[in-house]
């Protein structure tokens, strides 16, 4: 992993990102954020940290390639996921929005078969990469992110 692959960047307005927040795993996980903040908030809590600790939260895993390929083959099972945001209170709603910002590192264990080509991909990697060998594949990143607004009722009225 010391080599210096060309980091991919799925930015917030890309098809990667609109895949990503249109998928049931991540609706699942940030359903579960939104939750947990809606029931600090109803603490008093004014800052909020998510209980993982390093601001990590659970691991997605795309792993129906089927359905979703392009997240199967990019992320699969991700490394990490760094969620922020803010909000405020407007009438009866918090309302705001949280970033994740989504990274896998990407490359070819020793274990990766996929679908019958990883064995040779991993050879390719690490004989002609794997930082060993200028010019050569190496590890690369790809993150991703992903902005979803959220709107959280105080209970103390009617929400819009």
């Amino acid at each position: 992993m010391g080599g210096t692959g060309n980091e991919v960047d799925h930015s917030d307005a890309s098809n990667t990102a609109t895949e990503i927040q249109a998928s049931p795993e991540f609706t699942a996980e940030n359903n579960a954020i939104i939750a947990y903040i809606g029931e600090q908030l109803a603490t008093g809590a004014t800052t909020i940290h998510l209980p993982a600790g390093s601001n990590n939260v659970h691991a997605l895993a795309f792993l129906n390639w089927a359905a979703e390929q392009d997240l199967y083959f990019a992320f699969r099972r991700t490394n990490e996921i760094y969620v922020s945001g803010s909000g405020s209170l407007v009438g009866f709603n918090y309302v705001g929005s949280l970033t994740y910002t989504i990274r896998e590192s990407y490359g070819f264990n020793k274990d990766d078969v996929l679908f019958g080509i990883g064995t040779d991909m991993r050879y390719l990697q690490t004989t002609c990469g794997a930082p060993y060998y200028p010019g050569g594949a190496h590890w690369f990143t790809v993150p991703a992110t992903v902005t979803v607004p959220f709107s959280i009722p105080t209970g103390g009225g009617s929400s819009g």
